[in-house]
């Protein structure tokens, strides 16, 4: 994707889909993730991915691996994709669950980011700035949107 703007930098963003596999059509999803491309581009700094609203887009879809292990199912893995448009799969922890099922339109981000630090050991939690990146990337695939609220 190649966007020009007369009021904004332009970009080029170049994505490998594995197979090209998609589930729908996808021109909404290419127009949200063009947006998205723009808004990144607009905030660079991590204070204002910090302080910007996002929501988890509605047609995520999670996928849970259990492995009988000793007579009980044992979660081995978690992937989350899209059901509209290109998939884009990724393997996600439970520091990405909290985030995606906690990102609605109403707080910024920074808010979320300490709940889930709090609700998490300290040993566990990943630091502010790897949720920074985090978000980043779930913003580039289409997974969370910035919100209008």
């Amino acid at each position: 994707m190649l966007r020009r703007t007369a009021s904004r930098p332009n970009w080029f963003r170049s994505d490998r889909l594995d197979g090209g596999l998609h589930v729908s059509t996808c021109s909404d999803q290419i127009a949200r993730i063009m947006d998205a491309e723009t808004f990144l581009h607009a905030h660079p700094l991590d204070d204002d991915l910090l302080a910007g609203r996002f929501e988890a887009c509605s047609d995520l879809w999670l996928d849970h691996g259990l492995r009988l292990k000793d007579g009980e199912w044992v979660l081995e893995s978690s992937r989350v994709r899209h059901t509209q448009g290109f998939s884009f799969p990724g393997n996600a922890d439970v520091a990405t669950l909290m985030l995606l099922a906690r990102c609605d339109g109403k707080a910024p981000l920074v808010s979320i980011v300490e709940s889930i630090r709090a609700a998490m050991s300290p040993v566990e939690a990943p630091p502010v700035e790897a949720f920074v990146e985090l978000t980043r990337r779930l913003v580039r695939c289409g997974h969370l949107v910035p919100s209008e609220r």
